[in-house]
């Protein structure tokens, strides 16, 4: 089982007190914008996040690889990744 990888809906995100505790709110904020958001927030909210895909889409391989080549592409000289695996 996968349990401790399960995410919450952009929503939640945007609505947790920790996360909007930050120093840094702000840039989180502007990442979960729904700008920024757009092109993955529906598949996320419903099913990569907690839905019936998101066992498959936090496991795999193939994300990483993807994940790598989205980081290659971005312009920005330092990038901060936080994650858990």
């Amino acid at each position: 089982d996968n349990n401790e990888n399960q995410g919450r809906a952009v929503s939640a995100l945007r609505a947790c007190p920790e996360l909007r505790a930050l120093g840094r709110w702000q840039d989180v904020e502007a990442a979960l914008s729904d700008v920024a958001t757009a092109d993955w927030r529906e598949m996320w909210d419903l099913s990569w996040a907690h839905g019936d895909g998101w066992q498959a889409h936090c496991g795999g391989g193939a994300r990483l690889a993807d994940f790598a080549s989205w980081l290659a592409a971005r312009p920005e000289k330092t990038v901060a990744v936080v994650c858990h695996f």
